[in-house]
């Protein structure tokens, strides 16, 4: 369950307690496309602050948090799979798009898609917002 690691974060830091909270208290709302917002500016925040940047571009900031050893190999392929998602759900018509899963296609213009990805990328997500906010 995310409450506890939301707690944790929120103890840590008030800011990013508070994204974390709207997009889980989203999500609980059934509003999926805002808690994956929610979620996309909170892992962009989190590696952008463990950086030391507040701008510029995501895929060079997640490499550079990589070089610094602030993220190991797989969570480097996660934030690559999730600025992609990311990139075709809100830069991109997304109707025409989607995930393919065991052999099943899944819609980014449907809520079901939407809380698929919340439910398999949020807890991974607060995880390595706890995880950055520690060091």
């Amino acid at each position: 369950m995310n409450t506890d690691i939301i707690a944790k974060i929120n103890e840590r830091d008030h800011i990013f307690g508070k994204l974390c909270f709207e997009a889980q208290n989203s999500y609980e709302q059934e509003n999926y496309f805002s808690a994956l917002a929610c979620l996309f500016v909170l892992s962009e925040q989190i590696i952008k602050f463990s950086v030391n940047k507040i701008d510029g571009n995501f895929h060079r900031i997640i490499t550079e948090a990589k070089e610094k050893d602030l993220i190991d190999d797989a969570e480097l392929k996660f934030l690559e799979s999730l600025r992609e998602i990311r990139n075709k759900l809100f830069h991109e018509s997304h109707y025409p798009t989607g995930l393919e899963i065991n052999g099943k296609f899944w819609s980014f213009g449907e809520d079901e898609t939407r809380e698929l990805i919340y439910k398999d990328f949020s807890p991974k997500i607060f995880s390595l917002v706890f995880k950055l906010l520690a060091e």
